[in-house]
């Protein structure tokens, strides 16, 4: 759970949980499902037009310069080794 609220990924989660990913995959996908239980609950169910961040689709990114080797995302900013 703290991983999931700290959006670290569920490849660095399972690496620091110790279990497969996809397990961690299962449990973030049911925290979301909760999420959004919770929120039709006290808010109602979506209507009209709903904003997404794309940077949750699509596959990997493209290195526009292959000599840049900095990490880039989300999970890349966390320090594993306070968590």
């Amino acid at each position: 759970m703290k991983c999931f609220a700290s959006d670290i990924s569920a490849t660095q989660t399972a690496k620091i949980v110790g279990v497969n990913r996809n397990t961690i995959n299962d449990w973030f996908n049911c925290f979301r499902k909760e999420i959004l239980k919770f929120q039709e609950k006290e808010n109602g169910s979506f209507q009209g037009e709903v904003e997404l961040d794309e940077s949750y689709f699509g596959g990997k990114k493209k290195k526009k310069h292959p000599e840049d080797k900095r990490k880039r995302g989300r999970g890349n900013v966390t320090d594993l080794k306070s968590v």
